[in-house]
């Protein structure tokens, strides 16, 4: 996968790092290059490609908020906020955390660093998207961070992804997985039904399947269900639970172990070669 990236051009003289005057922006960013190839580039990122004008803005200030390195390094030292999914008690966030959990940055860095085995990264949406230069801004392939670990992940031998679409062209989403058990079948499942990442799905059984999936807490995940359909019976949550890894266990009968990058060993403590 490949994309270019478009710097802001100045038409007023800069003192350092402080901007004077006006701005006239681009593409800024990173942003799908149509001749590239990817998978079979789908006629929702071809129409974002055509309608990326984003007219003039005049620019006030900046201010270096986070960067990749940062994200790498507060992935590597406790990703909890990236694989844990929300707990009712977790703590309000830091500005600089409120950054870095901006769309899918810190899932794409954990699935890198083996403390994920899938992420889900919402690659169009259509059903509430108006036909506007703001509206194709809004899209979640454009958020920081995104197109760039979605090239580092699309280019790691040891992941894959597949597309899950729905009907008429509303969602597009790229599920990428480590590919090996049981990841990659539990991947496949979610592209069956047309999971996408920037829709809840509908009943307390698809959240619970979708958020196991996804390597979630169990109370977290419950948390997730009881907040959006409230007065949900403990019953009826014991019962979804008990039928997902039922499931599960019928998709692949291999545990889910991570990081899922770690070097093997045999039977006698000798780490395997490589494939």
């Amino acid at each position: 996968m490949q994309g270019t990236s478009h710097a802001a051009t100045s038409t007023e003289p800069r003192d350092g790092d402080v901007l004077h005057g006006r701005y006239s922006i681009q593409h800024i960013g990173w942003h799908p290059d149509p001749d590239a190839p990817w998978v079979s580039w789908p006629d929702q990122l071809r129409s974002l490609q055509q309608h990326m004008g984003l007219g003039r803005y005049s620019i006030t200030s900046l201010e270096k908020v986070a960067s990749l390195q940062q994200l790498q390094e507060a992935v590597a030292q406790d990703a909890s906020l990236w694989i844990n999914g929300t707990g009712p008690n977790d703590p309000p966030l830091t500005d600089l955390q409120q950054v870095l959990q901006q769309a899918n940055a810190g899932e794409l860095q954990s699935l890198l660093c083996g403390k994920r085995g899938v992420v889900m990264v919402q690659l169009y949406v259509g059903w509430d998207a108006a036909d506007s230069a703001t509206a194709v801004a809004r899209q979640p392939l454009f958020r920081p961070l995104v197109g760039r670990l979605l090239q580092e992940a699309l280019a790691h031998p040891g992941l894959k992804m597949i597309i899950s679409t729905i009907s008429d062209g509303l969602g597009l989403t790229a599920i990428l997985y480590a590919d090996k058990e049981p990841f990659a079948s539990r991947a496949k499942h979610l592209a069956s039904f047309g999971a996408q990442a920037g829709l809840i799905a509908g009943s307390a059984y698809y959240q619970y399947l979708v958020g196991a999936i996804l390597g979630y807490k169990p109370e977290n995940i419950v948390h997730h269900i009881q907040s959006r359909q409230s007065g949900v019976p403990g019953d009826t949550i014991a019962q979804v639970e008990r039928m997902v890894t039922r499931d599960l266990a019928k998709l692949s009968k291999v545990k889910a172990r991570l990081p899922w990058n770690a070097p093997q060993h045999d039977r006698r403590g000798k780490r395997k070669a490589q494939k």
